[in-house]
């Protein structure tokens, strides 16, 4: 009994050591122009340092023309960067996996690396937050934008807190 007491504490404290944060961007409710930074409601904490992102299209993107979503908390587009998200079909999956450095696309249930697929999605600048940053949505590009007119994506970080 007292290994399995041991097994049961050893295996809790491993879950709870990591940490997800969730958030959704959807047009519908967030708006689709890019007027400001949408925020969506979770702040990382202080000291987390991410490890994983991924990110599922409920609603494919739709606008007129080509838009541009990036994801970011700290920094410009620090954890997701500019991408045209009508490019991505409903029920597919970006995967960034800062631990291994992979980035994957999933789509029809395939994983495609991101680079062999000639895409850099999801990026890290942001390993560690050094100051409590709130997750927002950027509807712009560098060369400009399109307003976004449909869409949603549903993302998780995961974490753990250095200090």
């Amino acid at each position: 009994v007292a290994i399995e007491a041991q097994l049961a504490e050893g295996t809790e404290a491993a879950s709870l050591a990591r940490k997800q944060a969730r958030f959704v961007y959807d047009v519908a409710v967030d708006g689709g122009s890019s007027t400001a930074t949408k925020p969506l409601g979770v702040t990382l904490p202080v000291g987390a340092v991410l490890t994983k992102a991924i990110l599922y299209i409920n609603t494919a993107f739709t606008d007129s023309g080509t838009g541009s979503l990036a994801i970011q908390c700290a920094g410009t587009r620090d954890i997701l960067t500019y991408i045209d998200p009508t490019s991505l079909a409903i029920n597919s999956m970006l995967i960034g996996d800062y631990e291994d450095g992979q980035s994957q696309a999933i789509a029809s249930g395939e994983m495609i690396p991101l680079a062999a697929a000639g895409l850099t999605v999801i990026t890290t600048t942001l390993s560690s937050v050094t100051t409590a940053c709130e997750i927002t949505a950027v509807v712009r590009g560098d060369s400009g934008y399109v307003a976004l007119t449909a869409g949603k994506v549903t993302g998780i970080i995961e974490y753990f807190n250095k200090d």
